[in-house]
């Protein structure tokens, strides 16, 4: 058998204590996902996890760039899956690939989008990206809608309201995105929708109903009333 390099090994082991930690994270929460708690489980000494992690802070960083790229991942797959077919049969795939991850995800959903762990400041340079990143897969089906004639907005989704217009104006030419302000505009309701539907579903407080149906069919109903074509 060839023996690893050591680049895969550092790797392998970063791997393993990084799935050590979802798992305390997981079954204890941010609190239980100390890095001497993590070592204890993976059997080696404190200091050896400094090799791979300088900081706790690190760590929860790597956790939550592994967040927002998995769940990313999800929703590029659920489009490509789509690819030809009508804008709102992607968008729908892609946010039900959105709360299918969360559900399968809790602790990590909770983790990039939950409660803030005290003390922890996420480092933007290393965060926003991938975090910006799932909004751009809901804003640029949205602009092709757009620019496809699929997508006919409805009141009151046929404007950009005037108190947005001047901050969204402003995002786009500082990231110097190619899209209108409508699709940043309903790309920021489509991700309101998906996090206000998907955080209760995750914390059981949309009992009795089935919460899978539920989503579905509240998705479905706004695709339709924004204005997308059958």
């Amino acid at each position: 058998m060839p023996r690893l390099k050591r680049a895969e090994v550092h790797d392998s082991i970063r791997e393993d204590i990084k799935a050590t930690a979802r798992r305390l994270l997981a079954a204890e929460g941010a609190a239980g996902m100390s890095l001497r708690a993590i070592a204890r489980a993976l059997d080696i000494t404190a200091p050896a996890l400094y090799t791979y992690f300088p900081s706790q802070d690190d760590l929860i960083t790597a956790l939550v760039v592994d967040g927002f790229t998995g769940l990313g991942d999800a929703m590029q797959a659920a489009l490509e899956q789509q690819a030809g077919a009508a804008a709102a049969a992607g968008l729908h795939a892609a946010m039900q690939a959105y709360y299918a991850w969360a559900l399968a995800h809790p602790a990590e959903y909770l983790l990039i989008y939950g409660t803030p762990i005290p003390g922890y400041t996420a480092p933007g340079d290393i965060t926003v990206p991938a975090a910006v990143r799932i909004f751009i897969l809901l804003v640029t089906p949205m602009e092709q809608a757009l620019q496809r004639g699929e997508l006919h907005p409805r009141p009151p989704y046929d404007r950009v309201p005037p108190a947005q217009a001047l901050p969204l104006a402003r995002l786009i030419t500082a990231n110097d995105y190619p899209v209108s302000p409508t699709a940043i505009y309903l790309g920021f309701r489509a991700w309101s929708l998906l996090y206000g539907l998907t955080m209760p579903a995750l914390l059981g407080h949309l009992m009795p109903l089935e919460t899978a149906a539920f989503f579905h069919d509240e998705v479905a109903a706004w695709l339709h009333s924004l204005g997308f074509s059958p």
